[in-house]
């Protein structure tokens, strides 16, 4: 009995869960299944492997971190130059009085380099509200997602809810035809008991 009831509620599991994939689980997910299986883990399990519901919280993150964005883009932007540069050289020939190349016995080194810096702030005065607009897009596309999230979260507790307590219904329907069974047993070895009695006597 208490294999068939863990047997209707994973089957309740991989229902809400919404795709084949989902029923081909490794054995380190299996493990995390309880043997028995109550609302809050069936619960538990669909928010955390329903594609659907996962697909509706990413798009809800990838939409607040756009919304930041936007609120960025507001704000002034600060950037910082270094360069540094750097090099040498050697003189090894020169003239004499009368302009004629010769060879210098000690050859001329010439080393030099520079360095420069800047800070740079950029801030838009008017940009024709451009970025204003792209702020409240990414909002109101947020604040859908979230209730999309929420409307998602509702439907997926009440679907699992539903077959939850459906397969409770289904066990206690089992357990009362168990009984039932044992009880026309009863019935059955007390009429072959008559049976055999009346075989036995002369009437």
């Amino acid at each position: 009995m208490g294999r068939l009831l863990v047997l209707l509620l994973a089957a309740v599991f991989l229902l809400a869960a919404g795709s084949p994939a989902a029923a081909q689980e490794t054995h380190d997910e299996a493990a995390a299944v309880p043997a028995r299986l109550t609302l809050e883990d069936a619960l538990r399990l669909a928010r955390a492997r329903n594609p659907a519901y996962r697909k509706v919280l990413n798009d809800l993150d990838v939409l607040a971190a756009e919304e930041r964005v936007g609120w960025g883009a507001l704000l002034p932007s600060l950037t910082t130059d270094l360069r540094l540069s750097g090099s040498s050289s050697r003189i090894a020939t020169g003239q004499d009085d009368f302009g004629q190349p010769r060879t210098l016995p000690d050859p001329i080194d010439f080393t030099s380099s520079s360095s420069t810096q800047g800070v740079f702030l950029r801030l838009y005065l008017f940009d024709g509200f451009a970025n204003l607009n792209d702020l409240r897009a990414a909002r109101a596309a947020s604040r859908a997602a979230e209730a999309r999230a929420r409307a998602g979260a509702a439907r997926l507790g009440a679907d699992v809810s539903r077959r939850f307590y459906a397969a409770l219904h289904a066990r206690g329907l089992i357990e009362l035809e168990e009984r039932l069974l044992v009880s026309a047993r009863d019935r059955l070895a007390a009429t072959e008991r008559l049976v055999r009695v009346v075989a036995a006597t002369a009437v």
